[in-house]
């Protein structure tokens, strides 16, 4: 028998016992075969309906396809546009350029915009690697990067090296020191002259340039964060990298998707000021 609790099926059965029910009570139609043609009638309807909800089911799979995909590409291109807006123009400099970790980060940093200082002890290595970044990326939307010979073991050219670069840019966001030396042999076989360059290399000359930059940092960024997001970027091959606190990634986001309300706020704080600056 079909569900009398449905809603359909106390329908059903209320229309055909009406309308039959004058025929099984004079014994025109037997009582078995009443219940055998509404139970086929029953079917019928079901299978008509259950028809129907296939038909929503397939019509509605491709719009729920469609939707996860937009919002997926949503996502990624707001990922994209953070990216870019918060690496661009920041001064980025990284010894030992044309190896390793160093080159990545070289090819990683251009395409955000960022200003490079490529620092390498082979000048034809560094101008390998600027023609290699030159020819993949936009000139509209990168910069040339700049090329210096540095020899990180030599502590005498550290401070010219530095005070070309600031002289240039006049401050430093984001240092990257991968240069080092590395020797392998004997302990008892490694003179102590080869010894004291491996200091030199490996933590003289790095803490040298980054105390001389220490003093004309702009804001910064810290270096674990830095070393985090790099390992984050160079695992996963994307793109662009991010380098922004939270309040700041907010301000991108706002600026991009909202620019009425971030020019509104800017407005507003400039308004404040002028009007203290009048005031005092």
């Amino acid at each position: 028998m079909f569900n009398q609790q449905c809603p359909n099926g106390r329908l059903l059965y209320s229309v055909l016992n009406t309308r039959c029910g004058a025929l099984v009570s004079s014994g025109t139609v037997p009582g078995a075969q009443f219940q055998t043609k509404v139970k086929e009638c029953f079917i019928c309807t079901w299978s008509l309906h259950s028809h129907k909800m296939g038909i929503l089911a397939v019509l509605a799979l491709p719009l729920l396809l469609f939707g996860i995909s937009g919002i997926i590409y949503i996502y990624q291109t707001v990922r994209w546009l953070l990216s870019k807006s918060a690496v661009q123009n920041k001064v980025v400099v990284i010894t030992d350029a044309t190896s390793g970790l160093g080159k990545e980060c070289s090819r990683v940093f251009h395409a955000g915009g960022a200003r490079l200082v490529l620092c390498g002890r082979t000048w034809e290595k560094l101008e390998t690697l600027y023609d290699a970044l030159i020819r993949v990326a936009d000139p509209s939307m990168t910069y040339a990067p700049k090329l210096i010979f540095l020899d990180i073991s030599d502590i005498n050219c550290i401070r010219d090296v530095a005070k070309e670069i600031l002289n240039c840019y006049g401050c430093v966001d984001i240092l990257i020191n991968n240069a080092s030396m590395k020797v392998k042999g004997a302990v008892q076989s490694i003179s102590l002259e080869l010894d004291k360059k491996i200091m030199d290399a490996n933590y003289f000359g790095p803490i040298t340039l980054t105390k001389v930059f220490f003093r004309k940092a702009a804001y910064g960024v810290h270096p674990v964060e830095v070393a985090e997001e790099v390992l984050r970027t160079v695992s996963s091959k994307k793109q662009e990298v991010l380098l922004a606190n939270p309040i700041p990634r907010a301000a991108v986001y706002i600026r991009t998707f909202f620019p009425e309300l971030f020019f509104a706020v800017v407005a507003s704080g400039i308004r404040e000021k002028l009007k203290t600056e009048e005031e005092s």
